[in-house]
């Protein structure tokens, strides 16, 4: 005999499998069916329901993504405990406590609040960080970071896996690991850098500048480049000069970057004093190496903006201090959390993905008002500087 809190009366207004999932999750959450309620089987429901079976198979699927309900092979569908936790694995090729990961940090808050926002959904995230340099170590499975995620994994029911420069391997069978849902940043979810490149050249046009230089951070070899494409497109298209590429050497480490960064723009700018001949314009794709070309640019006490205008990708949450006026180009670490977690949830239930990779453009150019105070107070300590000194 079915539970008369199964009573419902399907109607022909909308898809019969929303129907059916939103109706079951209603009695899970009111507590109507309670936690270990064993639910009658697909064909017994689909009597009852006057429907098919593959709709209440399609709400089924998305209820047991959800944690709601668990399906066991020869014992069929039960409600789950409300303290029931599915964990979604957050792989991290870099180190949390590296000071410069800051868009690692940013992305997991991000992503934390967007499942805190849903409420239908029983997960919660595991960070597993470290992995870029647990993946070149000689003996990885003897590392703490691999002993705890295979322990994890044992005890624990894993719903999927979002990764962010990193994996890992060998935690579970590979039949199992392969099976896992995940969502991949790059390949799944990526920056618009053909729109970051063209959208750079239209800034330039519009200050009227001629000779640009694109300080590049990105491994991937230049050919083809999407960032490459989109200056070079808008060049054409605007009938300005293309910027000329300085290729900084490639680091691994957020902290490396900045350092590395900071040593070739010290040694670019002797160069230009040399030969007298300067750029106009520095575009710059990552963020943290702005820093060091920021710290380099303050030391030799370039003027910025007036003599070299500076423009770089940067992350819309997170406001680094550069001390000088730059043009950031802002990528919303929000929307790039909003974006992998779609495309898990949607593994997940077996929903149609989007044309993959999602790509996430910046939010247009903007002056972060902090750098306009700290190049004015910089300014102010170099004249009453000169001032103290022309008066001994």
């Amino acid at each position: 005999m079915i539970n008369n809190q199964l009573d419902m009366a399907i109607q022909p207004r909308e898809p019969v499998h929303v129907q059916i999932e939103r109706f079951l999750r209603q009695q899970i959450q009111s507590g109507k069916l309670p936690p270990g309620e064993h639910l009658p089987s697909t064909r017994v429901l689909a009597q009852h329901w006057h429907t098919d079976c593959t709709a209440i198979q399609k709400a089924m699927t998305r209820l047991v993504a959800e944690g709601l309900i668990d399906r066991r092979a020869n014992r069929g569908t039960f409600v789950r405990e409300s303290s029931q936790r599915d964990v979604i694995a957050f792989f991290i090729g870099p180190d949390l406590a590296d000071e410069t990961a800051h868009f690692y940090r940013c992305l997991y808050r991000c992503l934390c609040s967007e499942m805190g926002a849903k409420q239908e959904t029983r997960w919660t995230f595991r960070v597993y960080d470290g992995l870029r340099e647990l993946n070149q170590s000689v003996r990885p499975k003897d590392s703490l970071i691999f002993q705890r995620l295979a322990e994890e994994y044992r005890n624990s029911s894993f719903r999927g896996v979002i990764e962010i420069d990193g994996t890992c391997k060998g935690f579970a069978d590979s039949k199992t690991e392969a099976a896992l849902p995940r969502a991949r940043m790059y390949e799944d979810v990526a920056l618009d850098m053909h729109h970051f490149g063209y959208s750079a050249m239209e800034l330039m046009k519009s200050k009227g500048i001629q000779r640009t230089l694109y300080l590049r951070t990105k491994r991937w070899p230049q050919k083809n480049a999407p960032e490459i494409a989109g200056m070079e497109e808008a060049a054409r298209a605007l009938s300005c000069p293309p910027p000329h590429i300085y290729q900084m050497s490639r680091v691994f480490g957020g902290s490396n970057v900045e350092q590395m960064s900071y040593r070739q723009m010290l040694s670019l700018i002797d160069d230009w004093e040399k030969k007298g001949k300067w750029p106009e314009a520095l575009i710059l794709d990552d963020d943290i190496a702005a820093r060091g070309v920021s710290l380099a640019l303050a030391q030799k006490q370039v003027n910025v903006p007036d003599r070299l205008l500076v423009a770089c990708m940067t992350n819309k949450e997170i406001v680094h201090q550069y001390g000088i006026p730059i043009m950031r180009y802002q990528i919303s670490v929000q929307t790039v959390a909003q974006a992998l977690l779609n495309v898990l949830t949607k593994r997940l239930t077996g929903d149609p993905l989007p044309a993959l990779p999602i790509k996430i453009s910046g939010d247009g150019w903007v002056i972060n008002e902090s750098d306009c105070y700290f190049a004015n107070q910089l300014t102010v300590q170099k004249g009453t500087e000169a001032l103290g000194h022309s008066g001994h």
